[in-house]
C-alpha cells in the first residue's frame, strides 16, 4: 500500500489556485460527558467510575489550513526519531488487573503518556491493550476504530499511524503560525468562503496564542500521545503484536521524553492539540481537570513514574 495515500477520515480538496486545502480530522477519542474519579483506598487500580451516559461521541469539525504553497515555506514532516518505526473504548470498568512485573518501567513510562485518553476512556494505564481483551472489549474497541478513525485493519491502522508520524496535526498547525508569522493572515482570509472563513479564524485564534510558546515542540504531544494511543487499541483489536506494538509506542515516548520538560508539559501540550482539534467541545473543562488530578494524585502514574525514567532499555 503507498503510504501516502490519505485515511478514510481525511478529505483534502485542492482547490485551483492551490491556496488552501480543507483537512477533515481525525479525532482521538470517544468523549464521555464527564467522569467522577476512584480515588478510594480500596481501588486496585487508578481509573474512572462508569456512568450510563458515557462515552458519547462528537463529531470531527473541518478546518481551513493554508497550505504549503501558500505559506511559500516546506514544512519537515517527518520526525526521524519514530519514521523507522512505522511500517474502543469499553463501557465495563476494568476489573482485571496486569500481573506484577508485565510492564518493564520503561513501558510503563511509555504507556503513562497518553494518561488524559486513557483516563477519560475508562481504560487502565498499567496494560498495553488497555482493557481486557474480552469479546465484549475488543468489539466495542474495533467500532471506536472503525466509527472515528476510519480503521477497519492492520493496512488502516499502519496508515494512520504513518499520518501521524507524517505530520499529523502539526503540520497544519506549523503553517498556520507561518501564516500569522509572515503577517499574510488577512490577505488570506479575504480568499475565504464564510464558512471556511470561520473555521480558520477559530484555528487562528488557537495558533496565535499558543503557537509562540510552543515553538519547535508545535503539537507534538498531542500527536504522539494519540500515536501510542492507536498502537495500543490496534494491538487489543490484534492488527498489531504486542512486540510490534512496543517497537512502534517506545521510539515515540523517547522522543516525547526528549522534547518535553516534564509530565506537566507533556499535558499541556495534549491539551492545547485537543482544543485545537475541537475547538467547541463541552468536554475541555473535564480533560483540564483530569490533568490536574494526574499531576496531584498520589496513584496517578504522572505521580508513581519519575519523568526521567530510563527508556534506553
Amino acid at each position: 500500500m503507498n503510504e501516502l495515500q490519505l485515511p478514510k477520515r481525511q478529505l483534502i480538496v485542492t482547490a485551483a489556485t492551490a491556496l488552501l486545502f480543507l483537512h477533515f480530522i481525525p479525532p482521538s477519542e470517544a468523549d464521555s460527558p464527564g467522569e467522577d474519579l476512584d480515588f478510594s483506598s480500596k481501588s486496585s487500580s487508578w481509573k474512572v467510575k462508569d456512568k450510563d451516559d458515557a462515552n458519547q461521541s462528537q463529531p470531527a469539525i473541518k478546518k481551513t489550513i493554508p497550505s504549503q504553497a501558500t505559506t511559500g515555506t516546506t514544512i519537515k514532516r517527518t520526525d526521524p526519531a519514530v519514521a523507522k518505526s512505522v511500517s474502543a473504548v469499553s463501557n465495563t470498568k476494568p476489573k482485571v488487573r496486569p500481573a506484577a512485573g508485565t510492564c518493564t518501567q520503561a513501558q510503563l513510562w511509555a504507556l503513562a503518556c497518553p494518561a488524559l485518553l486513557t483516563l477519560n476512556n475508562r481504560h487502565q494505564h498499567d496494560l498495553l491493550w488497555c482493557v481486557p481483551a474480552t469479546p465484549e472489549n475488543i468489539a466495542t474497541e474495533k467500532k471506536m476504530l472503525e466509527e472515528w478513525w476510519g480503521i477497519n485493519s492492520r493496512q488502516d491502522l499502519l496508515k494512520q499511524l504513518t499520518w501521524i508520524n507524517s505530520g499529523g496535526h502539526r503540520a497544519g498547525f506549523d503553517r498556520m503560525v507561518q501564516l500569522s508569522q509572515m503577517g499574510a493572515v488577512e490577505a488570506f482570509k479575504a480568499k475565504l468562503d464564510p464558512k471556511s472563513l470561520n473555521e480558520f479564524e477559530e484555528g487562528m485564534q488557537i495558533v496565535q496564542e499558543f503557537g509562540p510558546q510552543l515553538g519547535s515542540k508545535s503539537l507534538l504531544g498531542w500527536d504522539y500521545c494519540r500515536y501510542i494511543g492507536l498502537c495500543r487499541w490496534g494491538t487489543l483489536c490484534g492488527y498489531l503484536s504486542p512486540d510490534e506494538a512496543w517497537a512502534k509506542i517506545m521510539p515515540a515516548a523517547k522522543l516525547l521524553q526528549n522534547s518535553f520538560s516534564s509530565w506537566s508539559d507533556l499535558g499541556k501540550n495534549y491539551l492545547i492539540g485537543r482544543h485545537y482539534w475541537q475547538p467547541h467541545s463541552n468536554l475541555q473543562p473535564s480533560f483540564e481537570s483530569n490533568y490536574k488530578l494526574l499531576l496531584s494524585d498520589p496513584k496517578s502514574p504522572w505521580v508513581t513514574i519519575p519523568w526521567k525514567t530510563d527508556l534506553s532499555n
